[in-house]
């Protein structure tokens, strides 16, 4: 697993704030020690590579992050006071009746998702009949790994070509990183044929690296049909599926 790159940000009651962003008075790395003077500090892990590392998680809590190319790990801030006690009755308290302790270790708190990434579609046109709008339909399936037990993003894209040539679309930061992914050219109109597999599959890349990518290819069959499509976009407004109008 890759680790992100955190630092610690320990900051006292006093400390002031400016534009929404912390002021440590100190600052460390994971695994390293810094002395400070006694006091109350709040804790603050976050991703020093980082502009923007705190946000709000599902519950509405704040929260900061760090991230590697393939995870974000989130941090809940930590108050704590130094010097501290021992546990009493599993509870750290200024009151348990223990020894001043002037050397502590700070546990973090922390959890970690996939982020999402990104993947490319490449087609060519060798040759265009002439008689309008070529369109091209790829469905795209994504599961945790190449056993498929596990579905984590499907959709439906469209390439439209008015000329042999090449194309591309991107499906940007949606789908997990590490994913096993299934692309199918489910349709390619009444006037082409693949010259390719129409399965081309892949494995999504960490945030960083260059961009997953599949191609396709295609010929005019020399006939004189007509093809088209319509696509459908729906948004999730929390209880329903809306759907998109205006769309393609």
């Amino acid at each position: 697993m890759t680790k992100p790159n955190t630092r610690v940000s320990p900051l006292t009651r006093s400390t002031s704030f400016s534009n929404n962003r912390f002021k440590p008075i100190q600052q460390t790395r994971l695994n390293e020690k810094e002395t400070i003077e006694s006091g109350l500090y709040l804790a603050v892990p976050r991703g020093s590579d980082l502009e923007t590392y705190s946000k709000k998680n599902m519950r509405g809590e704040t929260i900061t992050i760090s991230q590697s190319g393939t995870y974000e790990y989130s941090y809940t801030p930590i108050l704590f006071s130094l010097p501290t006690k021992e546990k009493v009755d599993d509870v750290i308290s200024t009151a348990n009746p223990t020894d001043w302790k002037y050397e502590t270790t700070i546990t973090l708190k922390v959890e970690q998702e996939l982020r999402n990434g990104s993947l490319r579609i490449h087609k060519t046109l060798e040759r265009h009949d002439g008689n309008g709008p070529a369109t091209f339909v790829y469905k795209i399936d994504a599961y945790t790994d190449e056993t498929k037990s596990e579905l984590v993003y499907s959709n439906v894209e469209t390439i439209v070509m008015n000329a042999s040539g090449n194309d591309t679309i991107e499906i940007l930061d949606r789908i997990p990183v590490g994913s096993y992914v299934e692309v199918t050219e489910i349709y390619s109109g009444a006037s082409y044929i693949p010259t390719e597999e129409k399965l081309q599959t892949g494995t999504i890349a960490q945030i960083g690296d260059e961009i997953s990518a599949v191609s396709f290819k295609n010929d005019s069959n020399n006939t004189d049909h007509h093809g088209s499509s319509i696509k459908n976009q729906y948004t999730n407004n929390g209880n329903d599926l809306e759907q998109d109008r205006g769309g393609q």
